[in-house]
């Protein structure tokens, strides 16, 4: 299974911590660089991420790779809510910015990497 580009390069060992997140301070500005992407995306703002890799068995491998986002130290979300889970990987912008099916995760600080097998 082929992965991103931008994700391979940066993929470590099962759950090992990498630093694509911006600064603590930084996340504001990049609010507003998803409000100028999408408007009508909602953004929320993580620490302390989980980039989930998602492995399908046999019969899911035709949807390719898949990446969501999982935390549950929330800086910032648009429904007040004190976890969230994104939905599937659509782009990453400026590194640090996921943009998923549901709206954009704004990734702050550490995070890590951790793979999760679905099967069907």
């Amino acid at each position: 299974m082929k992965h991103n580009p931008f994700v391979a390069s940066h993929f470590l060992l099962n759950g090992e911590s990498v630093g694509l997140g911006c600064k603590d301070n930084s996340w504001h500005k990049l609010m507003r660089f998803c409000g100028e992407l999408d408007p009508n995306l909602p953004v929320n703002v993580v620490k302390d991420w989980l980039w989930v890799n998602v492995k399908f068995d046999a019969v899911g491998q035709k949807f390719g790779p898949s990446y969501l986002i999982w935390s549950n130290n929330v800086i910032w979300s648009h429904d007040e809510l004190p976890n969230v889970r994104s939905k599937l990987f659509v782009k990453c912008h400026k590194r640090c910015v996921f943009e998923a099916e549901d709206g954009f995760y704004i990734l702050v600080g550490d995070g890590r990497l951790q793979d999760m097998r679905l099967i069907f």
